[in-house]
């Protein structure tokens, strides 16, 4: 699969699986079937700093390979990866 750069270019960014009938539209959909509708958000800081945040979802997230507890706040910097679902990998790039 090819990579995908998106802009973090408002305060959150929803990732996760789109459904129509339920309303839900990510900022970042997934395709991966082990991901939640609302998987997890990127979120950035009023500082500036950048944060992932699991939304509770069914197959968790993980940041470095380490699990993310659901709802808590996980600091961000340039080159971790974030595991969601299955197979979604996330590579964070820091632009100045």
């Amino acid at each position: 699969m090819a990579d995908l750069e998106v802009p973090f270019d408002r305060p959150e960014l929803l990732v996760g699986r789109r459904d129509d009938l339920r309303d839900v539209h990510p900022d970042i959909p997934v395709t991966d079937p082990g991901m939640s509708r609302r998987h997890a958000k990127f979120v950035r800081a009023v500082d500036g700093s950048l944060a992932l945040v699991d939304l509770a979802s069914t197959n968790g997230s993980k940041l470095n390979g380490v699990e993310v507890a659901a709802g808590s706040r996980s600091a961000l910097h340039a080159g971790d990866e974030v595991t969601l679902g299955r197979w979604t990998r996330i590579r964070v790039t820091l632009r100045p």
